[in-house]
């Protein structure tokens, strides 16, 4: 009988187990024909026994180990060990091979598993009559389906690695969706491994230059190590079942970043893709900080305020339409000013004649304090009618700068003036609150209105009598 043909993106584990069910032969007699011994290790994406599959197939081996195990997957990563990861699978020592792949220094101590989504297995099965193990499912660090958005059915496979027999995925298993950056991801990584195949090797200076050209440059040697760590931290809190060793721990672990581009230090693949894909999606959207919210969620945010707008100018209570759409009253009466919509259960003080002069001395300038004893109402509600005005909040955000601006440059010079005799640093420590923000803001005018630097003064040298 002749070894089955491979299925699109099927592991050479996946063929091996097809064959032992159209063969019917018990796994211990496999792997004396295949392998000349009967306790053999599988590898789930480092499988060996290329040659003898080549062999009953008529197929090219470095085919076979191309595309349908991971070996040139870490290869392009590790270029340095492409020879050795090759030769060892050549060569069916899968423990080589897997220590080739500096997979045991990568501080994953999980057992061996196995990943799958169980809507492409349903779908192998009524496209191909079987389900198999798909070879993208099998990259280290990517746990979501990028086509179902379904987080992968991990199965632990070590009691499976002597000639798996009827080792197949499950289709009627259930699993949860994914998060959108998650699915996002693991659609960049399945392109990306497309362009892998042909492709040599990784580029750690290609990777320096793209770093460069998304905003995270500083010349042409240095980095903004903690606005990319920030960033990219930002990114991975939102991977939902991603393992935590493959991630950047805190925005402040720069040596994350640095391991990954000093070059000659072996890292994980996962890592250089999670960077690949935040700077990938700053060039997209030509922003220095990505975007890590989901746009679902924002799309799902704009359909409820407008469902509040419906509910608004049907003349419904807030407290019914808080109850409908989980929205606080605050946010309906908030919604309700910016849309000019009236609403029924608004305080009988704050009318729109109310309104009308809130926002006419909020023009003017006056304090909301002031307002709010005037027409007799609260604090709370000026500051409502006024924040549905966006231009009123704009300034109010520009009066209160130039407000901290003349405070802050007050307390420089009085300081100056009451010590005529006092250095910068003596100024600094007096006022620190007005020289930073000063020094953020007004750099120019600190400099000219700090006292001037003193020449330093060689201590006198001891004269031997």
């Amino acid at each position: 009988m002749g070894f089955p043909s491979a299925l699109p993106d099927e592991t050479l584990y996946s063929r091996l187990i097809r064959y032992q069910m159209l063969t019917g032969l018990n796994p211990e007699t496999l792997a004396i024909n295949f392998f000349g011994r009967k306790r053999v290790s599988i590898h789930p994406f480092l499988t060996i026994g290329a040659n003898r599959v080549a062999e009953l197939a008529k197929e090219d081996v470095n085919s076979i180990l191309k595309n349908q195990t991971l070996g040139h997957f870490f290869a392009f990563f590790l270029p340095k060990y492409k020879k050795q990861i090759f030769s060892k699978l050549l060569q069916d020592d899968a423990a080589a091979a897997f220590r080739a792949c500096q997979l045991s220094n990568f501080k994953n101590n999980e057992p061996p598993l196995i990943k799958y989504c169980p809507d492409c297995a349903k779908e192998d099965i009524q496209n191909h009559g079987v389900s198999y193990w798909h070879l993208f499912h099998q990259i280290p660090g990517i746990d979501t389906c990028p086509h179902h958005s379904l987080n992968l059915i991990k199965v632990n496979c070590s009691e499976n690695r002597t000639f798996p027999a009827y080792f197949l995925p499950d289709p009627s298993q259930k699993s949860e969706v994914s998060s959108y950056e998650s699915s996002e991801f693991a659609g960049y990584v399945k392109t990306y491994f497309a362009r892998i195949l042909s492709t040599e090797s990784y580029s750690i200076e290609s990777l320096k230059e793209r770093i460069r050209h998304s905003g995270y440059g500083l010349g042409n040697s240095r980095f903004q190590t903690g606005r990319l760590c920030k960033d990219l931290h930002l990114f991975s809190q939102c991977l939902n079942n991603t393992s935590a060793s493959l991630l950047i721990s805190s925005p402040m672990e720069v040596r994350y970043l640095f391991f990954l581009l000093k070059g000659g230090v072996s890292q994980h693949p996962i890592k250089y893709l999670l960077l690949e894909f935040l700077l990938s999606r700053v060039i997209v959207h030509s922003e220095p900080v990505i975007k890590v919210r989901n746009e679902a969620k924002s799309i799902a945010e704009e359909n409820i305020e407008e469902k509040c707008v419906k509910l608004l100018n049907k003349g419904l209570s807030l407290s019914e339409i808080s109850k409908i759409t989980g929205k606080s009253r605050c946010y309906l009466r908030g919604l309700a000013y910016k849309r000019n919509i009236e609403l029924e259960s608004r305080p009988k003080k704050v009318t729109p004649e109310y309104r009308a002069i809130i926002l006419m001395f909020a023009a003017r300038g006056f304090h909301r304090k002031c307002i709010a004893e005037h027409l007799c109402i609260s604090t709370g509600s000026v500051e409502q009618v006024i924040s549905s005005v966006p231009e009123l909040v704009t300034r109010r955000k520009r009066m209160k700068y130039e407000s901290k601006r003349r405070r802050y440059k007050l307390q420089i010079l009085r300081s100056v003036e009451a010590n005529p005799q006092a250095i910068k640093q003596d100024i600094r420590n007096a006022c620190p609150n007005a020289f930073y923000w000063l020094y953020r803001n007004e750099k120019e005018w600190l400099n000219k209105t700090m006292p001037l630097a003193l020449k330093p003064s060689p201590p006198r040298k001891m004269q031997l009598k």
